[in-house]
């Protein structure tokens, strides 16, 4: 009996894969499979507008500069010659001419900026009809990837629902651009004085996509979500933390920023919603909960590691779930040692998984919000381990990055004030790929779903902004035969 569910899931995750992939394979200067979410094998094929000279410049050192758009966005990617963090401790400048006349706006290397923003201080100048305006991220629908320290960086300007950017903020067929270090005097600039940058909007519509179905596609599968829900809001909007989770019913949820309520009172909110008997774990303001027993939980810093007793019958291993908030902000060091800690809790139960509750081949999943709005560094520990390999084979941890259900959208926080630190990607699965499979995953946002998906599930565009300012993730996983296991690792 469990050979055959075992056969049947992995049957299940060779069919279902297909679905999960995404299609970036058609190549061309074309914006079609372009996503700004910090990754850039999507901009393949598109060449550089302008490729800046090594060296010519103090502090930050400009390289090359994409550009591409479609009706609903404009995309920038840029190359920098040192890792910094984008959105604070710069004074790197992005002026745009969105209607290619040097006699309006203010005038910069021989252009007429229209808009200036000035992304280390998170805040911009709009200039139309004579008037000069300040303006924030969320006010031009800007999205910045990747939210820690990189050297590679892309933005996208987004147009509200239903307009297009050529209707709200680049009129024009034509648009110009410079990009410039203001650190010093003689900071880089991109381009070079009287280099040209002359970039021709396309009239290429934006693909259409294809919206992730939010229901479990099939129940052999174990549905997982996250959801930091805003300092108790998880009891204060019961109404709208119902309508979600009706539509999510997880089989296991991690919650951060649960403060002042108990372990009981999450169980009781959870089977008031969803019905059925709830466990739950506990450590700070971070709360698992299960439909399963727990055989175990451990604390790791503010972050607790959960041991799921799964039935035999159903499913070949048990699961342990590390749900995780990292400290936030400028914590650095904080975040560092964390992700250090769980790493090496990791290593410690593939040490003793010959001899504990934890045999080798146990999925593990680390889940919640990371806060990565830093060094770049803590989460390449979480994914590498310094290195070592923290999956059961020996090979990297897996990033899910998942996208929004109704849009082409990574992040998964956004400022509940709508002003300073414009969009990130707060909240993330890491799993252990040798032994799981996602079969579907989403970013549940109601503001960027179209109006007929909102009607159909019953929602409203402000339900996840009421609710919390960061977004639930849920995922399907689906087991690997043993056998699959054991070819990958070769070591147990």
């Amino acid at each position: 009996m469990t050979i055959m569910i075992v056969l049947k899931q992995y049957i299940l995750t060779i069919c279902l894969l297909g679905v999960m992939i995404f299609s970036g394979c058609i190549r061309g200067s074309s914006s079609r499979d372009i996503r700004a979410d910090g990754r850039f094998d999507d901009w393949s094929g598109i060449s550089p507008a302008y490729s800046d000279q090594t060296g010519d410049g103090d502090g930050i050192d400009i390289g090359r500069v994409w550009l591409s758009n479609n009706d609903k966005r404009l995309f920038i990617r840029f190359e920098l010659g040192e890792e910094i963090s984008l959105q604070s401790g710069n004074n790197l400048v992005l002026y745009l001419d969105t209607d290619n006349d040097a006699s309006t706006g203010r005038s910069v290397n021989g252009i007429g900026a229209d808009l200036l923003w000035r992304f280390g201080q998170r805040s911009g100048r709009l200039y139309a009809g004579g008037d000069d305006n300040p303006v924030n991220a969320y006010e031009l629908g800007l999205v910045t990837a990747p939210t820690v320290t990189s050297s590679d960086f892309e933005i996208e300007f987004v147009a509200p629902p239903g307009e297009s950017i050529r209707s709200t903020l680049f009129p024009g067929k034509e648009l110009r651009w410079v990009l410039r270090d203001e650190g010093s005097s003689s900071g880089d600039i991109a381009p070079d004085p009287g280099a040209g940058s002359v970039y021709l909007l396309k009239d290429e519509r934006a693909p259409d996509y294809k919206e992730i179905p939010l229901k479990r596609e099939a129940p052999e599968t174990i549905r997982m979500a996250t959801y930091n829900t805003l300092w108790d809001n998880l009891f204060k909007e019961k109404w709208v933390l119902s309508k979600i989770l009706k539509i999510i019913r997880p089989d296991i949820i991690t919650f951060q920023e649960v403060g002042s309520h108990s372990e009981e009172e999450v169980r009781e909110i959870l089977t008031e919603i969803l019905g059925g008997e709830w466990r739950t774990s506990r450590k700070k303001d971070v709360v698992t909960a299960g439909r399963y027993p727990i055989k175990k939980s451990s604390a790791i810093d503010g972050n607790i590691a959960t041991l799921f007793d799964l039935p035999d019958e159903t499913f070949p291993r048990d699961l342990l779930v590390i749900n995780v908030h990292l400290p936030f902000g400028g914590n650095d060091a904080g975040r560092w040692k964390e992700a250090k800690d769980i790493i090496r809790f990791i290593a410690g139960v593939k040490q003793d998984s010959g001899k504990s509750d934890i045999p080798p081949g146990t999925p593990i999943v680390i889940i919640g919000d990371y806060n990565l709005v830093g060094e770049s560094r803590q989460l390449d520990m979480l994914l590498h381990g310094g290195g070592k390999g923290p999956d059961w084979d020996g090979t990297a941890l897996t990033d899910l990055f998942p996208y929004h259900n109704g849009a082409p959208e990574s992040y998964t926080w956004q400022s509940s004030q709508r002003k300073g630190f414009g969009p990130g990607r707060m909240d993330l699965v890491i799993y252990t790929d040798s032994v799981i499979t996602p079969v579907r995953s989403y970013i549940l946002c109601t503001e960027t779903m179209k109006r007929s998906e909102l009607s159909d599930y019953g929602l409203r565009r402000d339900d996840s902004p009421t609710l919390s300012d960061h977004y639930p993730i849920v995922v399907d996983f689906v087991f690997k035969p043993d056998s699959a296991f054991s070819q990958s690792t070769n070591s147990y």
